[in-house]
């Protein structure tokens, strides 16, 4: 990774980036059928390169959303692409940190973009860089006679910096810390979250940890038995548990931090009641 630098684009990046988009565009994750002979047409005022090695391997492109005054406090990322050579090495990473950082620094409040549901791999990497599903548009193109859906994500730019925040159950027994590095919370409609009236912070397992109490915890488990319902069992409390949807993470319920309000987090609905059709939304 330390061979690797993010830059504005300069014009004699155009055969790279030219070169990229052939590479790496498709019908698996744009609606939009590309040229063969087309120059890559973004302005590279807006544009951000990865180099690798000495070379273009990756582009991010940042503008405005549009020239409305009343939404000059978006921006939106057009494109964002990367070699498939140089894929999982964490480059996409850097484009997007060089992305929040471009916004920021033009005194935007919000980062947008949209991915289809035929790109997973491209909905994973936003969702690890912080990104939350603003709207899901089902069946919005139909490519090869196949429906395909359409997310749009956003990055909220003026949230709160990541940091530990402390929780416990009621009586005490059960303390724990998560850190929360993404500021956005889900409530799902499911049987039983509806009934226990959490509010789901997921984080991987080194974000979390358990200070005391481990012998106060009981667990429940029903229908594939995967996700680990822990509660305290003095208080009755379900202050965290191991979710089905990221068996190898924890899912905090923000109602059991100190110190921070609900109101810190955006809540968005996950639809628990059609659990598999969702849960690609949240990986």
């Amino acid at each position: 990774m330390s061979q690797t630098l993010v830059r504005l684009a300069i014009q004699t990046d155009l055969p790279a980036l030219t070169q990229l988009d052939r590479r790496c565009w498709g019908p698996h994750n744009s609606p939009v059928v590309l040229d063969p002979n087309r120059s890559f047409t973004m302005s590279l005022d807006t544009t951000w390169v990865a180099v690798h090695h000495g070379v273009v391997v990756g582009y991010v492109n940042v503008d405005r959303s549009s020239d409305l005054p009343s939404q000059h406090h978006l921006r939106r990322i057009q494109a964002i692409a990367v070699d498939p050579d140089v894929r999982r090495l964490g480059i996409g990473s850097l484009l997007l940190d060089a992305a929040k950082s471009a916004a920021k620094t033009q005194g935007a409040r919000k980062l947008t973009l949209r991915v289809m549901g035929s790109n997973p791999n491209a909905l994973a990497l936003y969702r690890k860089n912080g990104f939350g599903v603003e709207a899901h548009q089902r069946a919005e193109f139909n490519m090869n006679g196949q429906d395909v859906d359409d997310r749009s994500l956003y990055f909220p730019l003026d949230a709160a910096e990541p940091k530990w925040c402390s929780g416990s159950c009621h009586c005490g027994a059960v303390q724990f810390q998560v850190y929360v590095r993404t500021w956005e919370i889900l409530d799902c409609n499911c049987s039983v979250c509806t009934k226990k009236g959490i509010l789901h912070l997921i984080v991987p397992g080194e974000d979390f940890r358990l200070i005391c109490g481990e012998d106060a915890l009981s667990t429940y488990t029903f229908g594939t038995h995967t996700a680990k319902h822990h509660f305290c069992r003095t208080c009755g409390m379900h202050p965290f548990y191991v979710p089905r949807s990221h068996p190898d993470g924890w899912d905090v319920n923000v109602r059991a931090l100190e110190g921070v309000e609900v109101s810190a987090f955006v809540c968005m609905p996950f639809d628990g009641r059609e659990w598999a059709s969702s849960v690609t939304e949240i990986r």
